[in-house]
């Protein structure tokens, strides 16, 4: 990316990533009354473990400087 374009791409970013809270939330919220609290955390963050696992098996992420 541009150097001159970041900014704009980080403040898009950001303001979407504050857009999307309360969608997030809602979300949560409705997943936690149909299954339960602590089932919800761990699919959630068990989900996130996954996401993260799968972008480190990514060899030039991993190799990033």
């Amino acid at each position: 990316m541009p150097a001159e374009s970041f900014s704009r791409v980080a403040s898009l970013n950001q303001m979407l990533s504050f857009a999307l809270l309360p969608i997030g939330y809602l979300a949560v919220g409705a997943a936690a009354d149909k299954f339960g609290g602590i089932f919800t955390i761990g699919m959630f963050a068990s989900i996130g473990m996954c996401i993260v696992l799968g972008v480190l098996c990514i060899p030039h992420i991993r190799r990033f400087q």
